[in-house]
């Protein structure tokens, strides 16, 4: 009975969530929509959209491309700056697939509808529905015993840090829950980063230690994203590093 209750409250939680975000995200979307040329009526048939950024998530990113040619109710947009770049990317021209279209003005990246990791939104008769990550790993909490879990913190601002620097941060998760807290997966949005975390049962009340090192390989701005998936309410849990790199 219990765990019912945890998950009609999960639920309502949920859906008050996307209540709340939904008018905020309809104009993200009909804004992006607007500023790559997709019409209102390829809108409202499709059920999904993909929005593939140009770097982060390596495999991420490729799980999404190879999905291209597969997807009819789909809506494809791909953060690129030309046709050309684009061939060069996937394989395919823009043109051979009428589902994709470019953005090549990073619209969807500066209204923050993606940053890292390909996200895929569910519409609904051409209305946000809700949103998650598109990533390359399977399911492996269905059969675990649902728990609770909470990060210390969430975001990590390094602000100001030199070309080439390595950094660390620690993002200590407690289990909330009454049942034992597994991590089953891990997901990075660079490959300029490591993690690393014991891998054990973590009992109710007791922490786990996630240690995150970043390379600083670019100048500019940089927000990079590790996803926690776990055997608890509301994975995956998202972390943020973030800061700008300057040169040597």
């Amino acid at each position: 009975m219990k765990n019912m209750f945890r998950l009609f409250l999960f639920i309502l939680s949920v859906c008050l969530w996307c209540t709340a975000c939904r008018p905020g995200k309809d104009e993200q979307l009909s804004r992006l929509f607007a500023s790559v040329g997709v019409d209102a009526a390829t809108v409202e048939k499709s059920k999904n959209l993909i929005i593939v950024p140009g770097y982060g998530c390596s495999r991420c990113i490729a799980r999404a491309q190879n999905a291209l040619r597969v997807s009819t109710d789909t809506l494809f947009i791909v953060i690129c700056r030309s046709e050309k770049d684009f061939r060069l990317m996937t394989g395919y021209r823009a043109d051979e697939l009428p589902n994709v279209y470019l953005d090549k003005e990073e619209t969807a990246m500066k209204s923050g509808l993606v940053k890292s990791v390909p996200m895929i939104y569910t519409l609904e008769r051409g209305k946000f529905v809700s949103c998650e990550p598109f990533l390359d790993r399977e399911d492996m909490n269905e059969e675990l015993p649902q728990t609770q879990m909470e990060a210390d913190r969430t975001v990590v601002d390094w602000g100001d840090m030199p070309l080439g620097d390595t950094r660390e941060a620690l993002f200590v998760l407690k289990n909330t829950g009454t049942e034992d807290l597994h991590i089953t997966d891990l997901s990075l949005s660079c490959e300029c980063m490591e993690a690393s975390y014991a891998t054990r049962a973590v009992p109710p009340a007791d922490t786990l230690h996630l240690h995150v090192r970043f390379r600083a390989e670019e100048s500019g701005d940089f927000f990079r994203e590790v996803y926690v998936y776990g055997n608890f309410t509301g994975s995956p849990a998202l972390l943020e590093l973030k800061g700008n790199i300057g040169g040597n």
